[in-house]
């Protein structure tokens, strides 16, 4: 059923011509709904029965406890917590009070290797 304003206002709506890119080009296919066809039948490795469609696709793999690659349910990564570093960066500072200075590391030569 169309809004009131739609029809109170038929008469004022400017009605274009459809653009050029939304045509469907001469010779081809509306667009449409899709269905997915059927699985072809095949021979299981698991046990070489017949499988001849999705439903006893998943049967098949439920009864047998596999599952396909790619098809699995995510799982929520877990949340590790990070270890307290406050007593790491207090010991840290009182070395760097009392004079310490780590030795100069060293440098790498892209050129040693040629």
């Amino acid at each position: 059923m169309t809004s009131k304003a739609y029809r109170k206002n038929f008469a004022e709506i400017r009605w274009n011509p459809i653009p050029e890119w939304r045509k469907v080009p001469q010779g081809t296919t509306s667009r449409g709904l899709y269905f997915i066809p059927d699985i072809q039948p095949y021979r299981s490795p698991i046990d070489g029965s017949i499988v001849s469609s999705r439903q006893k696709h998943r049967d098949h793999m439920r009864a047998h406890g596999v599952i396909e690659v790619g098809n699995e349910k995510p799982k929520p990564a877990k949340y590790k917590p990070l270890p307290p570093v406050a007593d790491d960066i207090r010991a840290a500072a009182a070395m760097l009070e009392q004079g310490y200075r780590p030795a100069p590391r060293e440098t790498f030569n892209p050129n040693e290797f040629d």
